[in-house]
């Protein structure tokens, strides 16, 4: 009986090893910005945090830490050339901030929030006027993309079909023209991977895990205080996410962590080193007709 016993459950082990192993060796093509047609809603929850942290030797001279947690509904407005979405209406369920241990609603239940990435201004509330706080806020759960921008699989995905455990390097000259964007100009020391990480699924669709790491051992800042220099600067980021196997599905996870450390040094000689950390997580439930 005991041998019996012993023998199933190495049955079992086998098969679970075996079952892993064809896994891992199917082929799986990479989609991470699938086509989304205008009209589409999600259901969508996001977590985004930063610190901003400016100090000398052992003193701070000023630092910001909060958290911002979004809860709701995004309906698609208007997509771009490529059906990547460039005006999308959020309707809030939950929108508070929480800093210092206290948490604050910024927003009340059934506020509308439009991200357009078309307008100079992306970021408004429909029907009201929106604090450049609670603005800057939303920016952390939600990025917003202008029409025709590059995209995530044009950065960091493949053309080729890959299995578990790949890895394969990012297009680093369009990583860095998207990065101008944001102020940041890298010359030359950019480096960068994806990783096919597992088989995994959001709800009862079947998804890939992804995971990117990207780093900038030096850059420079297009726009500085004056009478200041930048003695050096670094940048650490991974981005994470899990996408659907089939384009057709829309319903996906997606994140990233982005580290940024600069030493500045003022117009009176005083060294000055500045910290800049963003993190965030984003759900988006595809809504079913």
């Amino acid at each position: 009986m005991r041998q019996n016993q012993e023998m199933k459950t190495m049955r079992l082990i086998l098969l679970a090893i075996a079952t892993t192993t064809a896994a891992s060796a199917q082929n799986y093509a990479i989609h991470m910005s699938a086509p989304v047609p205008a009209g589409q809603r999600f259901s969508v929850s996001s977590i985004g945090s930063t610190l901003k942290r400016n100090s000398s030797g052992d003193r701070v001279l000023k630092e910001v830490d909060y958290q911002v947690q979004f809860q709701g509904r995004a309906a698609i407005l208007d997509v771009d050339g490529k059906g990547r979405p460039v005006k999308i209406a959020f309707t809030v369920e939950k929108l508070t901030k929480t800093e210092r241990g206290t948490t604050i609603d910024l927003l009340k239940p059934g506020s509308v929030v439009v991200a357009d990435g078309s307008l100079e201004q992306p970021i408004y509330l429909k029907d009201g006027t929106m604090d450049e706080s609670v603005r800057e806020a939303f920016r952390l759960v939600y990025s917003t993309h202008k029409p025709d921008d590059v995209t995530d699989d044009e950065v960091f995905g493949t053309k080729q079909a890959k299995r578990i455990g790949d890895r394969w390097p990012i297009d680093l000259a369009l990583a860095s023209e998207n990065l101008k964007d944001s102020g940041v100009v890298i010359p030359e020391h950019l480096s960068g991977t994806v990783s096919l990480i597992a088989k995994n699924k959001i709800g009862v669709v079947d998804c890939l895990d992804l995971r990117g790491e990207l780093r900038a051992d030096e850059f420079t800042m297009k726009q500085l205080p004056p009478g200041v220099t930048a003695d050096r600067a670094g940048m650490q980021a991974v981005f994470r996410g899990c996408f659907p196997v089939e384009s057709s599905q829309l319903s996906h996870k997606e994140g990233f962590d982005m580290t940024m450390q600069i030493r500045l040094t003022s117009s009176e000689g005083v060294k000055i080193d500045v910290i800049v950390s963003e993190k965030r997580d984003t759900v988006w439930i595809a809504a079913r007709d």
